[in-house]
Formats: structure tokens, sequence, C-alpha cells
């Protein structure tokens, strides 16, 4: 494909153009250089340890170093959250939710983006620029030129063919990124033309969608404003649509060195952008120059020996590092670079913008001793933060440590979640930065359903304290899938769930089942249970030792085994009534004792629920809540031997055996069916060694049967058993304040225990919904759950409540 340039110059004061010559998908062609840009998944490193961000970071630069000698360039910019994109993508999808309308979900996102609407949230943009080569050699350039004047296509753009070649290198990078700790993804064509916009117009919100090509007229009209550089000045004055905006565009004073604190270069304010043009050195020109100044110091060194004079301990320090550098680029473990970072400040005014740069640079003094200065250059530095055009500023001997880079946290938490789901929350700013009036906090997506279509596990968790919040995020979270009309089960040993029968949307379509009503129980006989006779004897026998109160010796266990396989023979006649029936007829004694030990369980007002004659169990209607109260249970504590526990305790570790059964047998329905069953007082399942491994069942069979599983618990510990830790694909931890359950929530999120993650966890408000999110990313970030309907905090709150207590249970169909 053949294109002329235009000859239209964009308004521009200065007297300069674009050198941007086009934007194919993620290639950005200049005038002499060809850039791939990526998108970069955000992470957040609050919660992390100095060795955990550095060896996170240290990944992320191995990346990189397969490509030395290249330029970069990162880019951060903290982008306008948009409401209506957003709530387009939710209503018209690629897989919109069946019977929305209905179901009430296009009401509920409605809302939530009118809520949205009325927030200043931001989502931190993060992409990174990698030079593919130089477009033309100068001499074929020319010829070239000549050629195109000759058959009139005077200033030719960019032809198919050339992007085909840049394409494969860009395609091959992009694998590599993919691959590594880095995760970075192709940026779209939209992504690059909007950050050349938003350069011009920094209060530009929505990011807009494009061709997959853009050049020629389109690309010189993309900045429609006038850029004043005043003489001598030290900021840029631009005018959008009438109005100005005023830039100043700061810079170290001097390179950072090797030992700085983390946190030099992280994004603090929707008005601050970043943009770090730097270059990986070669292992040689790295240690080349690293052993030029060992040998500066080493003669430093030398000559206050013989001449007796002091030396700096911070002479000493920094040589050692040197030397502790130079040895790990030497072994292949270091890199070295050259880096320009600067920091792009925006304001209304030029009298709002001296403020914020002055408290930029007081913050920055104070914390690091690195002082960022105003330029006088602004208009070179300002062309050189536009993707794809060239460094105008030249690096001098600036160079470091790539780690010092990696360090710098330069990563926002805009990711957690998904960014597609329903919304949740939005994550909590952190308050060490300057002039913290106007942190960026971001609004964090959640769709649990997806886990089923994209992960292996689907095990979701919920801890923290009474009052913390667990129960509102589980909550919203099972409100928002039944909404989408998903079917789910929520079993718990409390009656407060009466709130949500009125919710919009759920009005019909609620069951509530209590297993203390004798006159509508549910049917738990294991033989009703089992899909198939094996399942339903080896579920009826676990049942049995479960009864039992103590384990029955060989002959005993032989004879157990025997009569449930008979049992199960019995097709749909089959059941434990008969199983029993078949012990008390034994000849041993010893066995037609244990058949009176399980009939006497069969009498007992819980137990009878184990013992069905009906021929088939309840399943659980499509698209309805179903809430089982089993409020009477008495679970033992955890440890408790078989032969301490009581019969209640020990019906009741049966009853909720055969619940994780039920819940098994509702989650292999139609895998065209979402489903979520979720577990409240998940320890009654964590207790025994069976109900560990009916989760790792429940959470194994997710994927292949579209179910999510939720466990709510109030002690970290009831879940750090690796059959539910290797199955967990997200967590949501809240408010914890006793030592142990600290320590048990910071290995659940695999985070190190430290005096500052401790007091993360212990400072959370009461009853505020505030806590630390684990996405199946492994990132951990602090956020705080927004229920944004009013009607849903009185449906939620779970404070005992009389009105509550008599509700009427819905019938069971």
């Amino acid at each position: 494909m053949l294109r002329r340039r235009s000859t239209v110059k964009p308004p521009v004061r200065e007297g300069w153009q674009l050198s941007v010559e086009g934007i194919v998908d993620n290639l950005a062609f200049s005038q002499k250089q060809v850039w791939a840009y990526f998108a970069i998944p955000a992470a957040c490193c609050d919660l992390l340890t100095q060795g955990q961000r550095q060896g996170f970071q240290a990944d992320v630069m191995a990346a990189l170093a397969l490509y030395e000698d290249t330029d970069y360039h990162l880019r951060g910019v903290p982008r306008r959250f948009d409401p209506a994109k957003w709530r387009d993508y939710q209503l018209r999808g690629p897989q919109p939710p069946p019977d929305q309308s209905r179901y009430g979900w296009e009401d509920y996102i409605n809302e939530q983006a009118s809520y949205l609407s009325s927030q200043r949230y931001y989502q931190y943009a993060l992409y990174l620029g990698i030079c593919l080569g130089t477009r033309w050699q100068r001499s074929i350039q020319a010829g070239w030129q000549n050629f195109s004047r000759q058959v009139g296509l005077e200033g030719l753009v960019v032809s198919d063919h050339e992007v085909a070649k840049w394409r494969a290198k860009a395609d091959q990078i992009a694998a590599t990124f993919q691959r590594s700790a880095l995760q970075a993804s192709p940026a779209t064509t939209g992504e690059l033309t909007w950050l050349i916009k938003r350069s011009f117009d920094p209060e530009l919100a929505a990011m807009q969608t494009t061709d997959s090509r853009v050049e020629g007229d389109e690309l010189l009209a993309i900045p429609q404003y006038a850029v004043d550089n005043p003489t001598f000045g030290k900021s840029l004055v631009i005018s959008p649509g009438g109005q100005e905006v005023h830039v100043s565009i700061l810079s170290l004073t001097r390179a950072p060195p090797d030992d700085i604190p983390d946190g030099w270069l992280r994004p603090l304010h929707p008005y601050v952008d970043i943009s770090v043009r730097f270059r990986l050195l070669s292992q040689h020109v790295a240690a080349k120059l690293l052993q030029g100044r060992i040998d500066a110091a080493n003669d430093t060194l030398s000559n206050a020996n013989e001449t007796g004079a002091h030396v700096p301990d911070q002479l000493l320090v920094q040589a050692g590092r040197t030397q502790q550098l130079s040895s790990a680029i030497n072994d292949g473990q270091g890199q070295l670079l050259q880096c320009a970072p600067r920091l792009i400040v925006t304001a209304a005014t030029d009298k709002q913008l001296r403020t914020r740069v002055a408290q930029l640079q007081a913050f920055y003094m104070q914390r690091f001793g690195q002082k960022w200065e105003q330029y006088l250059r602004q208009l070179p530095l300002f062309l050189e933060s536009l993707p794809g055009e060239h460094q105008r500023v030249p690096f001098g001997t600036r160079t470091q440590d790539a780690a010092a880079l990696g360090a710098s946290e330069f990563f926002a938490s805009s990711s957690v979640g998904d960014r597609t789901g329903p919304y949740i929350g939005h994550t909590i700013p952190s308050h060490g930065g300057a002039a913290a009036d106007d942190p960026i906090a971001s609004p964090v997506f959640w769709d649990p359903l997806a886990l089923a279509a994209e992960r292996d596990s689907t095990l979701v968790a919920f801890l923290g304290r009474p009052g913390g919040g667990k129960t509102n995020a589980a909550w919203l979270q099972l409100y928002q899938a039944v909404l989408r009309g998903a079917s789910a089960l929520y079993v718990t040993c409390k009656e407060e769930t009466g709130g949500l029968a009125g919710l919009v949307g759920l009005q019909g379509r609620r069951n509530r089942i209590s297993l203390s009503d004798t006159d509508n129980p549910i049917r738990l006989d294991p033989y009703k249970i089992a899909s198939d006779p094996d399942e339903a004897s080896d579920l009826a026998f676990e049942v049995s030792l479960l009864l039992l109160p103590e384990h029955p010796d060989m002959n005993q266990h032989a004879a157990l085994q025997s009569a449930c396989h008979q049992e199960a023979q019995q097709d749909t006649k089959a059941s434990m009534f008969g199983m029993i029936e078949r012990l008390r007829a034994n000849s041993s004694q010893a066995v037609r004792n244990m058949g009176e030990l399980l009939l006497a369980a069969k009498r007992h007002r819980l137990g009878k629920l184990a013992f069905s004659t009906q021929s088939e169990p309840m399943l659980l209607p499509e698209g309805m809540l179903t809430v089982v109260e089993a409020t009477n249970l008495e679970p033992p504590a955890a440890g408790t031997p078989l032969n301490e526990q009581t019969r209640n305790e020990r019906i009741s570790v049966a009853l909720v055996h055969l619940l994780g059964y039920w819940a098994k047998r509702v989650a292999s329905l139609s895998p065209h069916q979402p489903k979520v069953i979720a577990f409240d007082e998940a320890h009654i399942l964590t207790h025994a060694a069976i109900g560990r491994q009916l989760i790792s069942r429940l959470s194994r069979m997710g994927r292949t049967h579209n179910t999510v599983l939720f466990l709510i618990s109030q002690n970290a510990g009831d879940l750090l058993d690796q059959s539910v830790t290797n199955n967990m694909a997200a967590a949501f931890a809240f408010r914890s304040t006793a030592f142990d359950e600290v320590t048990a929530v910071l290995q659940l999120l695999d985070l190190a225990d430290t005096v500052e993650n401790r007091a993360v966890i212990r400072s959370f408000p009461k009853g505020a919904g505030c806590g630390v999110m684990l996405d199946p990313d492994r990132r951990p970030v602090p956020i705080k759950i927004d229920l944004v309907l009013a009607g849903l905090e009185e449906a939620f709150n779970t404070d005992p409540r009389p009105e509550l207590a008599n509700t009427v249970p819905v019938s069971v169909v």
C-alpha cells in the first residue's frame, strides 16, 4: 500500500512537526526509527519486602537484557477511568449475560456506571517501547526519495512490505516478553495515538479506539493545539480547546546511586506522568566503565593512605558497591544502564504548577536526597516523551545499576482484578507521597465467574474477624453472579440472610432451606447424592466412619464395606437405612452393635437428614440463590480426636461432609450454566481430611463444570492445608488482630512476615470493608469494598435483628 505524506504542519509555534509518520498496531514508525510498544501489567509493591521487590524487578530486567545496546522508553500515565465504555462492555460484551433485563443486571450496571461517573478514579497505564532499528540507510533512503519524486509519491509514509518486515521482529520480542516475568502484551494503535493526544491534552479521559493503522493527515492532525515555550522558561503552555494547560518536565540533578531507596520513581498523583529513556549497556562496555570507576577509587584510597588524609565513609561504601556490581556483571548476573528519568507535571494555572513542582522537589529531596529540577530545554524533553520520538536530550555520563530502576516501584496497583468484571471497590492509595491531597485511587473490577474459563483453580477465600467485611465481599460477588444468571448455593451456620430476599433481582429467586426444619428437610442420603453405585458405596462408608464413636477393627471395617457395597446394588431402592439393616442382620455381635450405633444416629434430629427413603435429592434450580442454613450444627474444635467427640459433633461433621458432596453433585450439572458454591464458616469443612479432599475436588472440577467455590472463614489457619492453598485462585483478607491469626493471613497471602505487613493487616478499620486482595496473578493490593447501592448495606448487615429471626422459610420446590 502506497500513500502520500501530507504537507500539512501541525499548529505548533516552535516550528516542529511530529517525527512519527505512521502507527500500525503496536509499531510506531518515525522518520528514522521503528519502535514497538508493549503494555505492562501493573503490580503493587506496597506489601512486598525490599528483597522481594528487587527479585521481581530483577526478573523483569533479565527479560530486557536480551536486547542490549537498545533504546527503551518507559511511559507511565494515570488515565481517567471511562465508565461509559465499561458499561457498554458489561452489557454488550463478547458474552453478555442471558436474560439480563429479566434478572436486573442491566439496571444494576447502570447504577454502578452512574456512581463511577461521580468518582475521580484513575487506572495507571504503563507502556514500554523498544527500538527495533533504523528504517533506512542514508544512501538507500536518498535513492528511494528520488524514485518517489519521479513517480509522484512525495514523502512515502509506510508500506505494507515494511510493516511486515518489522512485524516479524516485534512478534519475536513479544513472545520473549510473554515467557518472562515481564508479561508484556503488544499495545494497540488506539493506545499509542491516545498517548500522543493526551500529551497535548492531559485532561483527555477516554481511551479512544482507532483502526489498526494511523498515518498521513490523520496522524499529523493529532496535535491540534498550540505549544508555547517561553524564553528561558521552565514550563510549556498548551492550549487545548481554548483553555490552557501548564506543563513542566523535571529531571534528576544527578544519576540515582545504586543504593537509592525504592520508590524514587513512583506514580504519586493524577497530574504526574513518568517518561524514562534508558539503554542497557553490553557486558563489555559496562565492565570497562566500572573498572575505570574502581581504578579511580583505588587511586584515591592509595593517595589517602600515603598522605594520611581521611577517607570519607561514603567513598568506601560506594567503592564496595561498585566492586560488587562489577563482579555481578562479569558473572552475567547484573546489568548497567544509561538512564534519563523524567517527571511530567501538569496544572491548570502557572501558580498551581509552581506549587506542585515545589512539593515534588521537597518530597524527593527530603526522602531520597535527590532533587528533580526543571530543565530550560522544556520542548525537547516534551517531544522525547512522545511514542516513537527520538532521544533529544543526551544521556551524558549517567549510568546506574539496572536493579535501581527495577526497585523504583514504577509499577502501580491499578491492574488488580481483571479490569472487565463488575465493580467491587477501589484501591487504597498509599499515603507516603508528597502532597497526598489527591493520590491515585483505581477502581477494582472482578469477575469470579471468569475463573472457570481462564484458570485451573476456581477457589476464592474470604478471611477476617467478624465485622471486617469478608461476608459483605462474598455476598456482593454472589449477588452479582446471580444477577447475571448464575446458580448459587450458600451454606451457612447462621440465620442472617433474610435481608437478601428483598434485593432487586432476587425477588422470587431465593430459596431458603433450614436443616432444623424437619417438615421440609433436604435429602442428604449418600445413596441419593452420589451419581453412581461405586461413588455411593464409598460415600456411605465415609459417612458411617464419621458417625461412629470409634474406628472399627479390621473385621468390622470389612463388614461395613461389604454392607455399603451390597446396598449400592439396589439401584433406586438403596439407602443408608437399608445398609444399617444389613449390619444388624450380620452374624457378628460386634458388627450388629455397629449397626445399632448408626441406627441411633438416624433417630437424632439432625442425623435423620442422612437417612432418606425418598428417591431423588433436590438439585440446585438454575438462576437461583439457594441458602442452606445449618444453624444447629456443632462442629468439634480442630484437632479433637474422634473418641472425644460428642454425638452432636460427629453428626455435624458427617452432615457437612454430605453437604459438600451435594455441592459436588450440583457442580457437576450442565457446564453451560455458571455456578457459585459458597461455604461460610469453612472450618466445619476443613476440619477433617475428607473435607479438605472434597474442597480440592470441587476446585479442580470447577474449570470443566463452570463452577466457582467460595470459602469464608474467620481463621486463616483453617485454609493453610496444601489441599486448599494449591487450589486457591484468589483471596480477600480483611482485619485481623490476634498474633497467630495475622501470621496465618500473611502465610496464606504469600507475604513476608514483617512489621510493616503485620501493621497493614491489623490497622484496617472495623466495619470499613478494607482488606487485601490477592488476585489470580498473585498481586496483593489493599482495597476497599464498595457496595455502591444503598440497599445492599442494609441487606448485607449480619448483626442480629429480631425481625429476621422469624422469617418464614421459602418453600423448596
